[in-house]
């Protein structure tokens, strides 16, 4: 049997970074000095849940209220600031068609991810999505993968494999037992992301899916 293969969403799957910009400037310049969003916090935001963020920047202010205007923003412009990793598409294609189950556990809401997923033209891909509502402790816990596994029919101790591009995500995927595959898309966070000792480390989803084969084949008890 094939281990399922779970992918955070932001900055692993989908370049979402320029979306995620722009609708934190949004609510910069709606709520304060739109040059305080500097390189330090360009980087900070990519990966943590909306919420712990927008009580950092605005711990005065209604967190829900700033939630919606980012998201009103994002969702308006979607179409120009969201798409795929190159390869993305036909990596998640050829994993499907080797009998892989694959899913999302990510930081964003789910109805967020399948919006953008319908967006870019790939619906219905995904075998299972956790989002943020979809559990009660964010990464580095590892209620997501267990979930997802779950969902998807396999034991709590079966062997899986997590993706993902910040520090949260190795440390979820360690902390689930997986094997953990870092995609390095932002040089600003690649030292961290490395700090964590990934199993292997990508700078290019092409180079996923020889991974997962080899590990497949030489890990994994058939």
């Amino acid at each position: 049997m094939n281990v399922p293969v779970l992918f955070d969403f932001d900055g692993t799957l989908m370049a979402t970074e320029p979306a995620i910009h722009e609708s934190f400037r949004e609510v910069f310049r709606l709520h304060g000095n739109v040059e305080d969003f500097d390189e330090r916090k360009q980087i900070e935001v990519l990966g943590p849940p909306l919420d712990v963020m927008m009580m950092k920047y605005f711990p005065h202010l209604d967190p829900d209220v700033l939630k919606k205007e980012y998201r009103d923003y994002q969702n308006a412009h979607l179409t120009e600031l969201v798409k795929p990793y190159e390869y993305a598409r036909e990596l998640l294609a050829e994993l499907k068609e080797k009998g892989y189950k694959i899913g999302v556990v990510s930081t964003r809401r789910t109805d967020s991810i399948n919006r953008i997923m319908d967006t870019v033209g790939m619906p219905g891909v995904f075998d299972v999505t956790i989002g943020f509502e979809s559990v009660t402790k964010q990464k580095p816990d590892p209620e997501g993968v267990f979930l997802a596994k779950e969902l998807l029919g396999y034991s709590a101790d079966t062997p899986c494999i997590y993706i993902g591009d910040s520090p949260a995500d190795i440390q979820c995927g360690k902390n689930a037992g997986a094997y953990t595959i870092a995609m390095i898309s932002h040089p600003g966070k690649k030292e961290d992301v490395l700090a964590q000792n990934p199993d292997a480390v990508v700078y290019h989803l092409k180079d996923v899916l020889d991974i997962i084969e080899n590990y497949q084949r030489n890990e994994v008890q058939e």
